[in-house]
């Protein structure tokens, strides 16, 4: 977890529950901010063209003390 992952970078993040930290989650998706001690992970999102939309997406937000695991994802 001590890996400098840069924002807009793939990434896999196993994390625990806030509310029942006995539940261990694991998610993929595009590490799009870090903020506040939260780290914001993009998991859909619209591509930049013509045709579609920018600046649309949906995600999770997981508070850095609930983060277990966080790893690049090579590509």
């Amino acid at each position: 977890m001590d890996e400098t992952i840069p924002t807009g970078s793939p990434v896999y993040v196993q994390y625990k529950k806030e509310k029942d930290d006995s539940v261990v989650c694991e998610t993929m998706g595009w590490l799009t901010k870090k903020a506040g001690g939260y780290v914001f992970i993009e998991h859909n999102r619209t591509t930049e063209s013509i045709l579609t939309s920018s600046g649309f997406g949906d995600g999770i937000i997981v508070h850095d003390n609930c983060i277990l695991k966080k790893q690049l994802i090579r590509m």
